[in-house]
């Protein structure tokens, strides 16, 4: 995200009662930081980047089918979801070319 960056802490160790509640707090307020800087008729891709599988988990999160998500689930095919080695945006921008997110971003009509 260009505009600020979300700190949160999340458990380390994974107590499936508050894991799962700290992650979707996480997802939800990356959701409504990008509802809130993202114009979605300008932007042509968004690149979701993570090692793990926290990529996977935040576009199922995102893609619900539930009306306030109706947003993102038209704009569905913007998204690209590439592994990184880490969540970081000044080390992960090195680290697209290794993973083929090149190759998925030349496919987009600029």
């Amino acid at each position: 995200m260009a505009h600020g960056a979300l700190e949160l802490n999340i458990n380390y160790f994974r107590r499936p009662d508050k894991y799962k509640a700290a992650m979707e707090n996480f997802f939800k307020k990356i959701k409504s930081a990008i509802e809130l800087h993202f114009d979605f008729e300008k932007l042509k891709c968004i690149l979701i980047a993570s090692p793990g599988f926290t990529r996977d988990e935040f576009l199922s999160f995102l893609l619900k089918p539930i009306d306030e998500n109706k947003l993102f689930i038209n704009s569905k095919e913007k998204f690209v979801s590439v592994h990184s080695s880490s969540g970081y945006k000044e080390r992960s921008i090195h680290h697209h070319r290794p993973c083929g997110a090149l190759e998925l971003l030349s496919r987009i009509d600029f």
